[in-house]
């Protein structure tokens, strides 16, 4: 998963997934990835120190939430 956001992070890839598809589960949980690869890639290309755009942050955040409320039944450890 790691290896494809960081592939879509600079393409509107998993934009144009969940255009067609906004309620797949696997669209919404590339675009979480995808959304954490690019504040990190930002983070990154800013320095160390600097800080980035607090709305970008909050961008990866919802996109994780919300790919997370997609699969109420996730057997991954922490899940609700």
């Amino acid at each position: 998963m790691r290896t494809l956001a960081q592939a879509c992070a600079s393409s509107s890839t998993v934009e144009s997934w969940l255009a067609a598809e906004p309620h797949s589960a696997d669209a919404l949980a590339l675009r979480a990835a995808t959304e954490t690869a690019r504040a990190f890639n930002v983070a990154i290309a800013a320095g160390r120190g600097v800080p980035i755009d607090r709305n970008r942050i909050d961008s990866a955040v919802m996109a994780c939430l919300q790919a997370s409320d997609s699969y109420p039944d996730d057997p991954t450890p922490g899940s609700p």
